[in-house]
C-alpha cells in the first residue's frame, strides 16, 4: 500500500497521504472506519495510479466516510487529455469531488 494514516496526539484527528491501489481501498477503509470514519485532510502526493487509485474507490462508494478536505496539485484536465494517450477517469473523479481544495 502506497499510502499512510496519521493518527494526530491531541485531537485525534485523522490524516492521510496518499492511499494506494485500488486493490487496498477495502484495507484503507477498515482503517479509516476504525478511526472513526472521518478523515481531516486527505493529501495526495502526486496523480500515479497507486497513490491515489484506492481514495478514488472510496469516493465511488456509496457512502464513504467523511473527508474534510483533499489537497492535491493535479494536473489541468486538458493538460492531460492532451499528454495522455489514456486519460486517466481517477484524475476526473478527485476534480469533481466537493473536498478537493
Amino acid at each position: 500500500m502506497m499510502g499512510y494514516g496519521i493518527l494526530t496526539h491531541k485531537k485525534g484527528k485523522l490524516i492521510v497521504v496518499d492511499g494506494g491501489n485500488r486493490g487496498d481501498a477495502s484495507q484503507l477503509r477498515k482503517f479509516i472506519e476504525l478511526h472513526g470514519n472521518r478523515v481531516s485532510a486527505w493529501f495526495i502526493t502526486h496523480p500515479h495510479p497507486d497513490h491515489v487509485d484506492a481514495l478514488t474507490a472510496i469516493l465511488e462508494e456509496s457512502n464513504p466516510p467523511e473527508i474534510d478536505f483533499i489537497y492535491a496539485s493535479l494536473p489541468d484536465q486538458a493538460w492531460v487529455v492532451k499528454h495522455e494517450s489514456n486519460p486517466p477517469k481517477h484524475l476526473e473523479i478527485l476534480q469533481h469531488s466537493s473536498c478537493f481544495r
